[in-house]
């Protein structure tokens, strides 16, 4: 008899423990909180899935002679940049065994350039961002498509700046949350709270598929096949009644689904006029519930 009531009541406080530890996963702190983003504002997410790093690190010093580099891939009119020599504290996302990095952005003067046409250079205003010697704070960077160095690629949120104090802790915690989504893709596609699997989800489709890879029409390769399955699990099991609004991070589980890139091929083919928007997110839903083992998920192979 008391070893019958000793089991139960072991059993109970089982059943307690894992109730109250399934209770603190879903009440974990959020990868992020849905919310509407402000004009020009990139979501913290979204800085850490476009980056190739981000550092916490300290500018040492400017190197004495600016480069001269084309723009970009898209802009290849040249222009002339500083170098900023950047100590790295901490990679807290890409590379690990990065302690030294050359961070250019555009010299002064550049605004005045023209190309051959005698127009002046369509360079985007986050391009004129400047940095100086003794900056210390988080970098988020991307490399340059051909150049020995990185660069910001955004106007807002490019750098956070240890002298923030509690803004510069809060990134640096969280970014380093987001991290392990893109490092433990399975992990967090499990995970007990829906609002953070579906950041997850967002993060890894827009990471396979990074839209300037989409652009330049590069290879692509199926991913994990149990990576593939969960994000499309996840997508199904999202909120499809949300507003479609296109300023909101996370967006929409349709707008995630367009980055795909599914095709009529892969047994996707909607209504061609449809009478109602709804029609085509019913039918697109109802494909994301019926594949997830059919379809594999396919990443541009030029993606981290």
């Amino acid at each position: 008899m008391h070893s019958f009531m000793n089991h139960i009541v072991v059993t109970g406080a089982m059943l307690i423990m894992a109730g109250t530890a399934s209770a603190q996963e879903k009440d974990k702190p959020l990868l992020w909180s849905p919310r509407y983003l402000g004009s020009g504002e990139i979501a913290l997410p979204e800085r850490v899935v476009q980056s190739d790093l981000v550092v916490s690190g300290k500018i040492t010093t400017l190197e004495p002679k600016d480069v001269e580099a084309t723009f970009s891939a898209e802009l290849p009119n040249k222009v002339d940049y500083r170098i900023a020599v950047v100590k790295v504290h901490e990679v807290v996302h890409g590379q690990k065994t990065v302690k030294e990095l050359r961070l250019g952005f555009i010299a002064p003067g550049q605004d005045r350039k023209v190309d051959k046409a005698g127009k002046a250079l369509p360079i985007p205003p986050f391009s004129y961002q400047r940095f100086t010697k003794g900056q210390n704070g988080l970098f988020f960077l991307r490399k340059h498509h051909q150049g020995d160095f990185y660069m910001s690629f955004v106007f807002f949120g490019a750098f956070v700046d240890s002298r923030d104090g509690a803004e510069f802790t809060k990134n640096l915690h969280d970014v380093r949350r987001l991290n392990k989504v893109l490092e433990a893709p399975v992990e967090a596609l499990k995970d007990r709270n829906a609002t953070n699997r579906f950041v997850a989800a967002t993060m890894l489709v827009h990471r396979h598929r990074l839209s300037w890879l989409k652009e330049r029409k590069g290879a692509e390769k199926t991913i994990d096949a149990e990576v593939s399955k969960l994000l499309l699990k996840t997508l199904a099991e999202a909120d499809w009644q949300e507003n479609e609004a296109i300023d909101k991070y996370p967006p929409h589980p349709y707008r995630v689904f367009l980055e795909l890139g599914v095709k009529k091929a892969d047994g996707y083919d909607p209504p061609a006029n449809p009478s109602d928007d709804r029609d085509t997110l019913r039918y697109t839903h109802t494909w994301l519930r019926d594949h997830q083992e059919k379809y594999r998920i396919k990443c541009f192979t030029d993606a981290k």
